[in-house]
């Protein structure tokens, strides 16, 4: 049965379950079946994590080789990211917040404080349909 991804193009956007095998251990992380058993037991134990630990760790969900694969695509991608280097705030503040007009209690200028925000980010359209990034 073909699994849909994420793609501008459909006929790209519909690979086998061997070929996203070849990305994802279907295996071990059956997410194209779910419904089965193996899939409800997957499902429970993402929830489970997720619910003590804030995460659900995936070891060898990507397989080895299609790390290196995707990793050298995206590496030929980075030359055309979009890149963003400007100081932001934690928290947006609406400029008539209550909090600024008055620092009495220092809250107002920790919300305030600015942090280095930096991101190379290589955006959908760059990433080319018959790409393993998609």
């Amino acid at each position: 049965m073909p699994v849909s991804i994420i793609s501008s193009n459909q006929e790209s956007g519909r690979l086998s379950r061997s070929q996203v095998n070849q990305l994802i251990d279907l295996d071990r992380y059956p997410i194209d079946q779910l419904e089965s058993d193996a899939g409800r037991d997957l499902i429970e134990i993402c929830r489970n994590n997720l619910a003590i630990q804030a995460i659900a760790l995936l070891p060898g969900f990507i397989r080895p080789n299609a790390i290196s694969e995707i990793t050298e695509e995206a590496q030929g991608l980075v030359n055309q990211a979009h890149r963003y280097d400007q100081p932001r705030a934690a928290f947006y503040e609406h400029p008539n917040h209550q909090h600024r007009a008055r620092d009495d209690d220092g809250w107002s200028t920790l919300r305030s404080k600015r942090h280095p925000n930096r991101y190379c980010q290589i955006l959908n359209y760059q990433i080319p349909n018959n790409s393993n990034l998609r």
